[in-house]
């Protein structure tokens, strides 16, 4: 799980996240909005729609495998700093592996540049 200073919570910057533009990226299996931030650290937000399981378990199963990927990312220094990452999970991908979500998250990366 991530730690707490690297989730968005608070209503007001989740609500600063969706009303500005950013650079949007749709992978596979998720679309991320990427907008930078004035801090020394990056910080992300996991979305799962109802769309995409009516049953909390499946959208929260989702949500832990994508934060465990970003952790060990973030521990590997892989992900640069000063960035508000929004992850949105597509409905029309229903059974997610932990590998194939790993994979996107990579070929994220690389599509960034890092």
């Amino acid at each position: 799980m991530l730690k707490k200073e690297f989730r968005i919570s608070k209503k007001r910057d989740i609500d600063n996240i969706l009303k500005t533009k950013g650079q949007i990226n749709n992978l596979l299996y998720f679309r991320v909005k990427i907008i930078k931030n004035n801090l020394f650290k990056s910080r992300f937000l996991i979305s799962v729609s109802k769309k995409y399981s009516k049953k909390a378990v499946e959208r929260n199963r989702v949500k832990r495998r994508l934060s465990a990927i970003i952790y060990e990312l973030l521990k590997l220094r892989l992900i640069p700093i000063g960035l508000d990452y929004h992850f949105i999970i597509k409905k029309d991908t229903k059974i997610l592996s932990f590998q194939s979500i790993q994979e996107d998250v990579y070929s994220l990366l690389k599509l960034n540049n890092i």
